[in-house]
């Protein structure tokens, strides 16, 4: 109960018009008195908008934009592509980890559900006349190529051994070396009409 009453008093002590939050340098004030929609919430000094009904708004526009939203945030992404790299890694120099180290930290059962599954199908589709020394050195070679170009390669499969269309062996013929970047653009992904044997 105590932080109950801790949450409605703090919306008391903050200040209690737009002019006194600007004198104070905050960027949101409260009335204590309902919005236009019944909401005794903190307000916006700029705007002078409850919280509440400003993510309302933005939640209607969302949706009513979705696909417009979606191709202004690929083009932003493919502009400044280097700059969010760059901020994502200061931020993770920061805090010590990556959100998604984070996340898997959370939820390890599910990396470890993931993971069996991923063993299971690699065993489903290794045949026993797999050519164990030949697969050792195309690891190999990713590892040397991640040394020399200080980009990170990786081993992928060809025709996924999970894919939608179709799936394939874990043998030598159907591996290769790709960045990671370009690993996980592809994921589980085939095109029939671009593979070449």
């Amino acid at each position: 109960m105590w932080s109950y009453y801790t949450g409605f008093l703090n919306l008391y002590i903050r200040p209690t018009t737009a002019k006194e939050a600007k004198e104070k340098g905050c960027t949101k004030y409260c009335t204590g008195k309902p919005c236009k929609h019944g909401h005794v919430y903190f307000r916006q000094a700029s705007t002078h908008e409850c919280f509440i009904c400003s993510r309302a708004r933005c939640a209607r526009y969302e949706k009513a934009n979705k696909e417009t939203l979606r191709r202004k945030r690929a083009e932003y992404r493919d502009t400044n592509r280097t700059a969010i790299n760059e901020r994502q890694r200061a931020e993770r120099r920061k805090n010590g980890c990556s959100s998604q180290s984070r996340y898997k930290a959370k939820n390890m059962h599910k990396y470890a559900a993931w993971a069996a599954k991923r063993r299971a199908a690699k065993l489903e589709r290794t045949p026993p006349w797999v050519d164990w020394e030949k697969i050792d050195e195309i690891f190999s070679i990713a590892e040397t190529r991640t040394l020399e170009t200080d980009v990170k390669h990786e081993v992928d499969h060809v025709i996924p051994l999970q894919g939608k269309l179709v799936s394939g062996l874990h043998v030598h013929t159907n591996l290769q070396v790709i960045t990671k970047k370009a690993n996980n653009e592809k994921i589980n992904k085939f095109d029939p009409m671009t593979f070449e044997c």
